[in-house]
């Protein structure tokens, strides 16, 4: 749930994030599940799991907003540490996945960061 203080409604007004959707976009629970079989469960249950499993600190207030014309997986910390960088890069890696970082969140603007998930382009190279 979005920080509903006033200053975070005042900056949303200022900043207008893209709102974050509850729910794990489908293309990014099947990759999940794709590079860790052992996993089950609904999208917010396997981001759960591979959390838990690898440690990540930065899946945090995640859901998918519409970014680009693109339907994107979306967390937004409050705290990103170079080894957090790292661990996004990898795991996009592992998943076939690309990544944006971004400093307008909607969970909280100002105070959280958001990082952006999207499916890789069938013709990209990268």
């Amino acid at each position: 749930m979005a920080a509903t203080t006033p200053e975070a409604q005042a900056a949303r007004k200022i900043l207008k994030p893209s709102p974050v959707r509850n729910g794990v976009p489908g293309w990014f629970r099947r990759a999940l599940l794709k590079a860790f079989p052992a996993s089950k469960g609904d999208g917010a249950t396997v981001v759960n799991e591979v959390k838990r499993k690898l440690k990540l600190s930065w899946l945090d207030h995640f859901g998918s907003t519409e970014w680009r014309d693109q339907t994107a997986f979306v967390s937004e910390p409050f705290h990103l540490t170079l080894a957090d960088l790292q661990s996004v890069a990898e795991l996009t890696k592992k998943i076939g996945c690309t990544y944006e970082i971004d400093a307008n969140s909607f969970h909280n603007p100002g105070r959280t960061f958001r990082i952006l998930i999207f499916q890789r382009a069938a013709n990209s190279a990268s």
